[in-house]
C-alpha cells in the first residue's frame, strides 16, 4: 500500500517544522523524525492531503499510486542517522562501584583530566584502559572526555580520543550530553574540531532539551563552530526545500518567514572587510565565502518558490517581498536585496508608508552600495529625487523632507561609528551631503521642511553642530600628541648629527669615517629624520591653528593629519637607520662582536612597527578618508 497522507495540516507544519535561516534549519526536521512515508502535503489546511497519482477513497484512507518517492536519499541517510544515533548511550557509573578502586583510578583521572595534566592521564589510562575510558567518574554521570572537555583541556581530549573507539565518543552524561555538546557550549572550535574527525556522526546527536551540537551553537551565534559543525546541513536545507517547497511560506513562533530571517541577517552575506585578519583569511581560504554563497543559494532558492507558487495571488508575493524590501535597505543587506530585486523586478521602485524608496532609506541610514544603484535608473531617478517624504518627530507628527534633508539628517550612532574619529565621521557626513546634492535638482536644493522651514544645508549645520565641536577636539587632541613625539624626534636627531660618530680629523675636522658606506647611511637617515619631523611638527601645528569650519573636514583637515600622520611614521623609520648605522660603524672594527650591530638594528625597529600596529586602525581610516572616499560613491554599471 502507498504512503498514508493527510495526516499533518499547515498549521501543525509550520508550528513543528519551521524552515529557518541557518541556525534552525535542519534541527527541527530531525528532531520531529519525519520520515520519507510520512511525508505531509500541506497544500490543503484541512489536512486532506492530495496526491499525483491515481485515488481512490476508501473510509478515512486515501491511497494513491505508485509514485517515486521525492525525498533524496542524502535525506533518508540524515534520518537513518538520527535514528540510530539517539539511542540512549549507557556508560559503567564509577561512584557506585567498587569504593577502592573509584579511589585509586577515578579520582585521580578525574583530577588528571581537569588540570590537564596529560602525562599523569596516560599513567592511569595504562592501567585500565578500556573501563576508565567508557566509565563516569562524576555524579553528573561525565566520563573522562566530558571533564577535559568542559575545563578546555584541548591536549588531554586529544590524548583520550585517540584512544577511544569512535563510538565512545557517544556517550552521554547526566543530562544527556555527548562530549561535542559541552565542546560547544563551552565555544571551544579546536576541541569540536578533534571530536569531529574521531566521529562525525556526533553532530547529529542531541543533548539535553533535545538540541542538536548545531542548535547549540547557532543559539551562541558562534559563527566558527556553527559553519565547523553546520556547513553539510546548510546544504541539507536548501535540498529539503527543494523537495517540501511549501516550506517557503512557513513561518516560525516569531511568525517570521526563512526570507524574512534572511532579510535581516546581513551577516549571513557577509561583505567585504579590510582588516589585517580578514585579508589573511582571504588568501588562505575560509568558510566566509562558502556562508556567503549558500546564504545567496537559499535566497535565490527562496524567491523562486514563492514566485512560482500558484497557491498565493502574485499581490500577496509581492507585498511579502516590499515589507522584506525596506527592512533590508535598512540593514544594508545589499547581496539580499540584489537577489530579491533580481527575482522582483519592479520592487525597486515601490515605496513604504512614509513614501520612502530603497534609496531614500539608503541615505537616512548611509548605505552607499544600495544608494549607488540609483545612477542606474535613468529619468527614473530624477523622479524618485522628487518624493516627498513623511518624517516622524518626537510630537507624534511628521515633517515633510525631501531626499537631501534626510542626508542633513545626523544618522544612528552605529551608522557614524563606521569611521573612527569625531572629524572623519563629520567628513563622511559632508561627502554623503555633497553626492545627495549633486543629484538634487538646483530648484530643489533651498526646499524646506514642512516645521522648522529649514533648507537641506541649515538643517545640517543644526544636526551636525555637536559632531563638529567633537570632530574638532578629537583633531586637536590627536595633533597635539602627534607634534609631542614629532619635536622629540628632531631634538634627537638634530644632537645626533651634531655628535658624529667616529669623531673628526684633528687637521680639519672632517669625519674619520666619511669614506665607508655606512656614514652615508647616516648622514642621509639623519637628514630625511630631521627634514620628515620638521614636516610632521608644522602640518599638526596647521590643525591646531585651523579654523574649523565644515568644508575644512571635508578635505583640508583629514589630508593634513594623513600628511602628519605620514611623515611622523617616515622620521620614525629614518631615526632608526640613523640609529642602526651608528652601531654598524662603531662595531666594525670587532670581528666578533659583529652580531651587536645586527641585533640591535633588528630592535631598533619595533618601535615603528609597534606605532603601525597600536593606530592601524586610525591609520586606515584616515588614509581611507583623505585618498579613498571619492570612490565611495562611484556609481557601480551592475544593476540589482
Amino acid at each position: 500500500m502507498a504512503p498514508v497522507h493527510g495526516h499533518f495540516s499547515e498549521s501543525l507544519w509550520r508550528r513543528e517544522i519551521p524552515v529557518l535561516s541557518a541556525a534552525k534549519k535542519v534541527d527541527h526536521f530531525l528532531g520531529r523524525g519525519v520520515r520519507p512515508e510520512d511525508e505531509p502535503n500541506i497544500s490543503d489546511e484541512s489536512g486532506t492531503g492530495t496526491g499525483t497519482g491515481t485515488e481512490t477513497e476508501t473510509g478515512n484512507e486515501t491511497e494513491t499510486g505508485d509514485q517515486e518517492s521525492p525525498w533524496s536519499p542524502e535525506m533518508c541517510i540524515c534520518q537513518r542517522r538520527w535514528d540510530s544515533n539517539n539511542s540512549r548511550q549507557s556508560s559503567p557509573h564509577l561512584p557506585e562501584g567498587e569504593k577502592g578502586f573509584y579511589v585509586r583510578q577515578g579520582v585521580p583521572l578525574f583530577k588528571a583530566t581537569l588540570n590537564g595534566d596529560r602525562e599523569k592521564t596516560q599513567q592511569i589510562l595504562n592501567r585500565n584502559e578500556r573501563t576508565l575510558l567508557r566509565s563516569s567518574l562524576t555524579e553528573g554521570h561525565e566520563t573522562a572526555l566530558h571533564v577535559a572537555v568542559g575545563a578546555r583541556q584541548a591536549a588531554v581530549v586529544k590524548e583520550l580520543v585517540g584512544r577511544m573507539e569512535s563510538q565512545d565518543l557517544e556517550l552521554r552524561d547526566g543530562r544527556g550530553n555527548t562530549a561535542l555538546c559541552v565542546a560547544v557550549a563551552t565555544g571551544s572550535v579546536k576541541i569540536a574540531k578533534i571530536l569531529m574527525e574521531k566521529n562525525a556522526e556526533l553532530a547529529f546527536i542531541r543533548g539535553a532539551d533535545n538540541k542538536t551540537p548545531l542548535y547549540i551553537a547557532a543559539l551562541k551565534s558562534s559563527k566558527d563552530l556553527y559553519w565547523n559543525l553546520g556547513l553539510n546541513f546548510a546544504d541539507l536545507a536548501i535540498k529539503i526545500l527543494k523537495v517540501l517547497r511549501d516550506l517557503a511560506w512557513a513561518r516560525d513562533s516569531d511568525d517570521e518567514t526563512a526570507l524574512g530571517i534572511l532579510a535581516r541577517k546581513p551577516s549571513a552575506f557577509a561583505g567585504e572587510s579590510s582588516t589585517p585578519k580578514t585579508l589573511i583569511a582571504k588568501c588562505f581560504g575560509t568558510n566566509t565565502i562558502s556562508m556567503q554563497n549558500t546564504a545567496i543559494e537559499l535566497t535565490k532558492l527562496l524567491c523562486e518558490t514563492m514566485s512560482s507558487d500558484e497557491r498565493k495571488s502574485f499581490g500577496e508575493t509581492i507585498d511579502h517581498a516590499s515589507k522584506l524590501l525596506f527592512e533590508a535597505a535598512r540593514l544594508g543587506n545589499y547581496k539580499f536585496l540584489a537577489v530579491l530585486i533580481g527575482s522582483f523586478p519592479d520592487l525597486i521602485f515601490r515605496k513604504d508608508e512614509t513614501n520612502k524608496s530603497i534609496f531614500h532609506i539608503a541615505v537616512l541610514h548611509r548605505h552607499a552600495s544600495i544608494f549607488n544603484h540609483i545612477h542606474n535608473l535613468g529619468l527614473q531617478k530624477d523622479l524618485i529625487m522628487l518624493y516627498r517624504v513623511r518624517y516622524p518627530d518626537q510630537e507624534n507628527t511628521s515633517i515633510i523632507y525631501i531626499m537631501l534633508h534626510l542626508a542633513a539628517k545626523l544618522p544612528s550612532l552605529d551608522r557614524l561609528s563606521i569611521v573612527s574619529g569625531a572629524a572623519l565621521q563629520m567628513q563622511r557626513e559632508l561627502l554623503w551631503f555633497k553626492e545627495v546634492e549633486n543629484l538634487t535638482q538646483p530648484s530643489e536644493r533651498e526646499k524646506r521642511d514642512s516645521r522648522d522651514k529649514l533648507t537641506p544645508r541649515e538643517l545640517f549645520t543644526k544636526e551636525h553642530e555637536e559632531l563638529r565641536k567633537a570632530g574638532e577636539k578629537w583633531m586637536k587632541s590627536t595633533a597635539q600628541s602627534g607634534m609631542i613625539v614629532a619635536t622629540l624626534i628632531t631634538a634627537v636627531v638634530f644632537t645626533t648629527a651634531s655628535s658624529v660618530p667616529g669623531g673628526t680629523n684633528d687637521k680639519d675636522g672632517t669625519p674619520r669615517d666619511i669614506t665607508k658606506t655606512m656614514f652615508h647611511v647616516f648622514a642621509v637617515s639623519d637628514s630625511v629624520a630631521m627634514c620628515s619631523s620638521i614636516i610632521s611638527t608644522l602640518m599638526f601645528l596647521s590643525i591646531i591653528t585651523s579654523r574649523y569650519a565644515e568644508e575644512d573636514f571635508l578635505v583640508r583637515l583629514p589630508l593634513k593629519l594623513a600628511a602628519g600622520l605620514t611623515a611622523l611614521l617616515v622620521s620614525m623609520m629614518a631615526l632608526m637607520v640613523s640609529f642602526s648605522a651608528i652601531y654598524f660603524l662603531n662595531y666594525s672594527q670587532l670581528s666578533k662582536l659583529k652580531w651587536v650591530p645586527v641585533l640591535t638594528s633588528a630592535l631598533s625597529f619595533l618601535p615603528a612597527a609597534l606605532f603601525v600596529l597600536l593606530q592601524y586602525h586610525l591609520l586606515h581610516d584616515v588614509f581611507r578618508s583623505t585618498f579613498g572616499s571619492k570612490h565611495i560613491f562611484r556609481p557601480d554599471k551592475s544593476t540589482f
